[in-house]
């Protein structure tokens, strides 16, 4: 099987896997408390479920943590599937699995795969057993989804969780409002304190945004031979956060700013190393004309679960854990983001846009 985006999923993953926190009683029987996490993404090429147990031991429970067997369960000791239920429509436009519905629309079984680029932290690295399904073009929205975790040898369900998609319009181009390609990306305002409203219609069972902007960018270099000349170009991006947004599931636009300064600060920092050519001499860099603007969405359970991490850096923290996974801890839930558009900068270099960026001093 050819996996796709493994990369780009396992830095999410790694990011959701905060760990659990248990309370435990000394004196009570062990309990088998599977944890559980899976974010569904239709613009997605394949669905990942990382699955994990909790623990108990005498002494140091951080030691048990980085021991692989500690918190994974062996390969073949589970069976991972998804099914796609006939949905109905509830308040807000929420679904839920249909009640007359006996037989799932679609089932999907997951393929176990150990994971080799798992980042150093609390539990065991750099292996990881993930379970992956390829579902490019198989996610319908009009369903909801039932995640289910088997334990093979007594068939029993051990945990289960229902989602719902992100949905999406029938013409995508209509989604970013500001800015766009008549208005072009550029910020307005006094000096420096200028901003750039952002403005886009809000996607069905969204209820939390996170704006990006990727700034391009090249590397330019000439090197005469004499002879001939040698042209170099390097194409480079950062990519530049904006303020997250919640809202309503009834609401109907989205809005926030991005602050000129940040901005621009964001540009320096990334850019506040020189690059030398072979010569030692500072490459040239050029602005590209224009950014991508990414809207990245996800459901009520994911902005719950991220919201209940925010401050939860140690496993063995007390704080809010959210989790809607039945017999088990984590999550499941969806998200979109591969969704852009790509937006014009105002092409004068005397423009206020560019003459910001190239005082900043890094090269342009």
């Amino acid at each position: 099987m050819k996996i796709h985006g493994i990369s780009i999923v396992i830095v999410l993953l790694s990011v959701l896997f905060a760990s659990c926190k248990v309370e435990f009683s000394p004196n009570a029987a062990w309990q088998e408390i599977p944890v559980v996490y899976c974010v569904l993404d239709q613009d997605a090429d394949t669905t990942f479920v990382r699955v994990q147990k909790c623990y108990l031991g005498e002494g140091n429970n951080l030691a048990y943590s980085t021991v692989f067997d500690s918190v994974n369960y062996p390969k073949g000791s589970l069976e991972v599937k998804m099914l796609a239920w006939k949905a109905v429509r509830t308040q807000y436009g929420m679904l839920e699995k249909d009640p007359s519905a006996t037989t799932p629309k679609k089932e999907f079984s997951f393929d176990y795969y150990i994971s080799h680029d798992k980042e150093e932290g609390n539990f065991a690295a750099p292996e990881q057993p993930l379970y992956i399904c390829i579902t490019r073009g198989l996610l319908d929205t009009a369903c909801v989804f039932q995640l289910l975790v088997i334990k093979t040898e007594t068939g029993d369900t051990i945990a289960t969780s229902f989602t719902s998609l992100v949905g999406n319009y029938a013409d995508m181009s209509i989604l970013l409002r500001h800015p766009n390609n008549n208005t072009k990306f550029q910020f307005s305002g006094s000096a420096g304190n200028g901003r750039c409203a952002f403005e886009w219609l809000t996607l069905p069972r969204a209820r939390q945004y996170q704006p990006m902007v990727r700034f391009y960018y090249r590397d330019f270099m000439v090197y005469d031979r004499g002879d001939h000349f040698d042209t170099t170009i390097i194409p480079h991006h950062l990519d530049i956060p904006v303020s997250s947004v919640k809202v309503n599931l009834n609401a109907y636009v989205a809005q926030t700013n991005l602050d000129e300064q940040r901005y621009l600060a964001a540009i320096k920092d990334g850019l506040k190393d020189k690059i030398l050519d072979e010569n030692g001499d500072t490459i040239n860099r050029n602005i590209i004309d224009s950014v991508d603007i990414y809207i990245k969405a996800c459901t009520e359970e994911l902005a719950a679960y991220l919201f209940s991490q925010a401050d939860n850096g140690s496993i063995n923290q007390d704080g809010y854990n959210y989790s809607n996974i039945e017999g088990g801890k984590g999550v499941f839930a969806a998200r979109r983001a591969k969704i852009f558009f790509r937006i014009a900068t105002p092409p004068n270099s005397d423009s206020r846009y560019k003459k910001k960026i190239k005082e900043l001093g890094v090269g342009f």
